[in-house]
């Protein structure tokens, strides 16, 4: 008897034995007709509310843009593929179903694919990995993600999700593709720069360094003006060069600061001396202010911001046609930091107002025509505005038409320690006895004919007759005839050149027995100073050579190598 029934005899103290009439069989009947009519519709309900939600199901499985499937339990294979893998791969996932997973993956993405699926089946999600998916050769780049499905604690499936990255990865290969193009071509234009700087310094050692050497003799007074002119025009020359490879330094990130005491008077009155020979010309007079509160010594780049004044020196001479040109220098405190403002005024030309904003920019000048009376390649005032904010400072001008300019610089400096002691200036003046108290063998090795002529008669100034060699397999003969104290060794040579000569010299000759090496070379980027110490050259000397840098490296050569007459 079904539990309704018997329940409902029970409300109306019936038993089997004891049957009810026909009035309430009726109502019996009738309660239960009432009771399968609605069991009906509650079951019609929740099969209509079932469908919707397969139906929903269904349809977001088949219209989500990313790859969902399904992989068996037991050995891998795909037991399901939704739509979006065709939109993707072109290929219909009914021919996939029963395959391997790793059937869909590039031969490279295997092992990733495998190890995956096999923590999948340990019961562990997977971080998302990258995976070339569909059918070759058309594979899209895609970001998988599985997952264990478990029913009572038991795995019956491998849940999968695959995001198309096939664009993302194209830009990511496109970026990667413009950096390395742009590293090529940086690359590209440092070579430029350290060939033109090599290829410029040559002829210009033998210009500056004959020049030099000429202005030492006898001289009439017109000879003198010539020689004199010429070697004005090698300096500026030199100077345009070295503005060119500073601003390619600070443009690529590669100019490091130093950070060394120094006196800011003397840094001032070296600045000055630069420029007080175009003054007098003009007839311009040179003022100088200090406040009393500026320390005697400070720590700093001297070199940087010896640059900066004179650039800013030189723009005031070049602009200047009378009156006078004031360097002033201060100090203050700022934010608990020390800080120096340097100040360079003129009573020049003035400064147009619409092109006060653009004087720093790269390559400007306030007078762009043509028919401009001021040369220069317009990069000097930007290299002191990338040198000021280099040392944590900035620069600024104020300028009126037909009045003058000023410019000023502040730069943070800290107090130097009393323990510390500046250089001490010395007039440089030519040894001529040099070689009598340090008498070297020096052999020369240089190529090109007219600065083997330079050095010679720069050394030739200084007591020395030195032996000369034209590349590196010359040296290392000159090396095995005879011992040397000294080399001086140009970088590029042909056969062999200096950086792998001293290489050779220093694995066939122990550092006692091996002569001291000074680079003397044209190149003046970036690195070439640490290329040549890493080669195993002691010292190093830049072209063009100065007589002065040359003689304060043979002095080094004494100090250090312990060397004694």
């Amino acid at each position: 008897m079904q539990p309704f029934v018997q329940k409902w005899l029970d409300e109306h103290q019936l038993s089997a034995e004891r049957a009810p009439d026909k009035k309430v069989w009726a109502r019996l009947l009738e309660q239960l007709e009432s009771w399968c009519s609605q069991t009906e519709i509650e079951h019609k309900r929740l099969a209509h509310d079932l469908q919707e939600s397969e139906d929903r199901y269904r349809s977001l499985h088949e219209t989500v843009p990313e790859v969902i499937f399904s992989l068996s339990a037991v050995d891998g294979s795909i037991e399901s593929l939704n739509r979006a893998f065709e939109t993707l791969t072109g290929q219909k996932g009914a021919e996939w179903i029963g395959k391997p997973f790793t059937a869909l993956s590039h031969k490279d993405d295997t092992s990733r694919v495998v190890v995956n699926i096999h923590r999948a089946l340990l019961g562990e999600t997977t971080s998302p990995f990258e995976m070339r998916f569909g059918a070759r050769p058309n594979y899209k780049n895609v970001e998988v993600i599985l997952a264990p499905h478990l029913e009572e604690g038991r795995l019956t499936q491998i849940l999968g999700i695959a995001h198309d990255i096939t664009r993302s990865k194209r830009v990511e290969q496109d970026l990667r593709a413009a950096m390395e193009a742009a590293e090529a071509a940086s690359r590209a234009k440092s070579e430029f720069l350290a060939n033109m700087s090599h290829e410029i310094r040559t002829p210009m050692n033998a210009i500056i360094g004959m020049s030099g050497l000429l202005l030492d003799t006898e001289l009439e007074r017109l000879q003198r003006d010539y020689v004199e002119t010429i070697r004005s025009g090698s300096d500026t020359l030199l100077a345009l060069v070295n503005d060119i490879l500073d601003f390619s330094k600070i443009e690529s990130g590669k100019l490091e600061l130093e950070h060394q005491p120094f006196s800011v008077r003397d840094c001032i009155d070296g600045a000055l001396a630069l420029v007080s020979s175009g003054a007098a010309l003009k007839e311009l007079e040179l003022q100088t202010k200090i406040a009393d509160n500026c320390p005697p010594l400070v720590l700093g780049d001297v070199t940087r911001v010896r640059q900066v004044l004179v650039n800013l020196l030189s723009n005031a001479v070049k602009f200047t046609e009378k009156g006078t040109i004031e360097v002033r220098l201060e100090s203050f405190e700022d934010a608990g930091r020390h800080m120096l403002r340097f100040s360079v005024e003129d009573t020049g030309t003035g400064i147009p107002e619409d092109r006060v904003d653009l004087i720093f920019d790269s390559f400007s000048q306030v007078d762009a025509s043509t028919t401009r009376r001021f040369g220069g390649t317009g990069l000097g005032l930007t290299i002191c505005k990338r040198l000021t904010e280099l040392m944590g400072g900035e620069i600024e001008v104020r300028s009126q038409m037909g009045q003058g300019s000023t410019f000023e610089f502040t730069v943070p400096a800290e107090i130097a320690s009393r323990a510390f002691t500046t250089t001490e200036k010395r007039e440089f003046k030519i040894d001529g006895g040099l070689a009598e108290r340090l008498p070297f063998r020096i052999l020369v090795a240089e190529d090109n004919v007219v600065n083997q002529r330079v050095a010679l008669m720069l050394l030739g100034r200084m007591g020395y007759r030195a032996d000369l060699a034209s590349n590196g397999l010359e040296v290392l003969d000159a090396l095995h005839r005879q011992s040397y104290d000294l080399v001086l060794m140009d970088v590029q040579m042909p056969e062999l050149d200096g950086l792998e000569t001293t290489r050779r010299i220093c694995a066939r000759w122990q550092a006692n027995d091996r002569p001291w090496i000074i680079a003397m070379t044209a190149g003046a980027m970036q690195g070439d100073k640490e290329q040549c110490r890493a080669a195993g050259m002691n010292d190093y000397v830049s072209k063009p050579v100065q007589i002065q840098d040359l003689q304060e490296a043979i002095e080094r050569t004494h100090r250090l190598r312990g060397v004694s007459s």
